[in-house]
This record gives structure tokens, sequence and C-alpha cells, in this order.
């Protein structure tokens, strides 16, 4: 059971580190690509330097500006493609660093609430649901997981995971009121399974992940609208306006696309992973 386990495992982070990366690619690594092409293709046209543009004597008043500062200013080569790669890094690692350390600060309570919308109750120590998940700790030897009501009807029941806040069994009202206590203590074991595996682990990987892309998007969204306002207010600039615009929404609309399909590959794994991560947990719960 131990290998059939660990392979899922393995094969469901790897379905996180693909989606993550054709996420990271097409919102990232795209726009870099074609400013690089951009480099390079000026650079050799250009011979080494921008071109010298002569102003009518309309605008002479603007030959000090720092709007025309750029003419003639040398150009460097464009650096090889790594380039690419590492200020792609350069730019998401950052940003994945905080998310990390903000996501590891986030109280279980808070985690419970994102999934549920709706205020948890945590269960106290000593209680009946809380003894059997301490029994199923100190029969397999794993980690601690504390158990969480949510006042919901229905049966449904969940683990979850933080880096600081520990692991959590999560289990509806419903689920408690309408299911006798064999079959609850049965879901606990089941639940308490998926943590044991390390199942929530890849799960957080993730939302680490996909938040990080979204909110690079997110703020080269604002960057974008920045510069759009800054070019309408300077009136030789206005005209960018429109050819500016119509890039930044191909680039956003491409970043849109990665991030669905980035999903659709993790999706695919997940198929294949889901399946036997839930054999192995209900193998645990019926051992």
């Amino acid at each position: 059971m131990l290998g059939i386990t660990l392979g899922t495992r393995l094969a469901r982070t790897f379905g996180v580190l693909c989606g993550m990366g054709v996420s990271a690619f097409t919102v990232v690594s795209v726009p870099l690509s074609a400013w690089h092409m951009t480099w390079g293709w000026a650079s050799t046209q250009l011979d080494g330097r921008l071109p010298w543009i002569t102003l009518p004597p309309a605008l002479a008043l603007w030959e000090e500006s720092w709007i025309f500062a750029w003419r003639g200013v040398a150009l460097p080569m464009a650096p090889g493609w790594e380039w690419v790669f590492h200020q792609s890094l350069w730019m998401l690692l950052p940003l994945l660093g905080l998310l990390v350390i903000f996501h590891a600060l986030i109280p279980m309570r808070q985690r419970i609430y994102q999934v549920s919308r709706i205020t948890p109750m945590r269960v106290d120590q000593g209680s009946y649901l809380q003894d059997v998940v301490d029994r199923l700790r100190r029969e397999s030897k794993g980690p601690r997981a504390s158990v969480w009501i949510v006042p919901l009807g229905g049966i449904q029941a969940y683990a979850l995971s933080g880096p600081i806040s520990g692991h959590a069994i999560v289990i509806h009202q419903g689920a408690l009121q309408q299911l006798p206590g064999p079959v609850v203590e049965w879901i606990l074991a089941h639940e308490y399974g998926h943590i044991l595996h390390g199942d929530t682990r890849s799960a957080s990987l993730l939302i680490l992940g996909m938040r990080s892309v979204h909110v690079f998007d997110l703020l080269r969204h604002k960057f974008a609208n920045l510069m759009l306002r800054v070019l309408f207010e300077i009136p030789l600039l206005r005209l960018l306006t429109s050819p500016v615009s119509w890039i930044f929404r191909i680039l956003s609309l491409i970043g849109r696309l990665g991030r669905r399909v980035g999903g659709l590959v993790f999706r695919l794994f997940d198929t294949w992973a889901s399946r036997r991560m839930e054999y192995a947990a209900d193998r645990y719960a019926a051992r």
C-alpha cells in the first residue's frame, strides 16, 4: 500500500508542478520572451543604438524633455535565452515566498472558513470525536489532528493542513446527525488516512503556486492601467494608448488561457491520482 500511495502522491505533485509551470510560462515567460525577441531584433537592426528622431519646429520646446531622452541612446545586445528563465524566477520566487509566509500564518479556523464560508467550531480535547482521532494517531504513530464541526447540513468531511496550524479534520453537522457512530468513526479514519499519507500537501502547493501566478497577473494588470493613464495624460504619447492597450489585452488573454490550461493539466493528473488516494484512505479506514 505504501508504494502505491507514494507513487500516487508523486504523480499528483508532478501534476501540480506541471500546472503551475504552464500557468507561470504563459503569464510571466511569454511576455518576457516577446520583450527578449524585440530587444534582440532592435539591437541587430539598429546597430546597437536607438534612432535619433528630429522633431519638427512646432515641437522644438520638447527637445530636452524626458519624453525624448531615449533618442540616440546606446542599445546593449540582448542576452541569451537563459535571461528569460532567470527573470521569470526573479519575478515569481519573491512573490511566492511572501505568499508562503502569509499562507503559513493563516489559522486553521480561517482556512476552514475559506472553504465552507461559515465559522467552524473546534471539538474540545477529550470529546468523543477527538478521542477517535487521537486513538488513530497513537495506533499509526502519525501527526496530531484536530476535529472541527461546520454547522451545515449534508454529509461531508474533508482534511486540511497548514505549516503552523497543523492538521484538521472537518465534518459537517449533518453527518453527525444523520449517520450512526461507527460510520462517523470510519469517516474520521478515512480523512485521517489522507493526512497520514500526505495527500493534503500537494493541494496546498497548488494553491500557493496558482495564487502567486494570479497575484502577479493582477499586479501586471494594475501596472498596465497605470501606464495607459500616464500615456493618455501626455499629449505627444496619447496616440500610443490604443496599441499599448491591445498589447496588454493580448498578454492578459494569453495569461488567462494559460491558467486554465494549467488547471486542466493538474485536473488530468488529479483525476488519476484522486481515485487511488481515496482507495488508500479507504484501506486505512477499513484496516
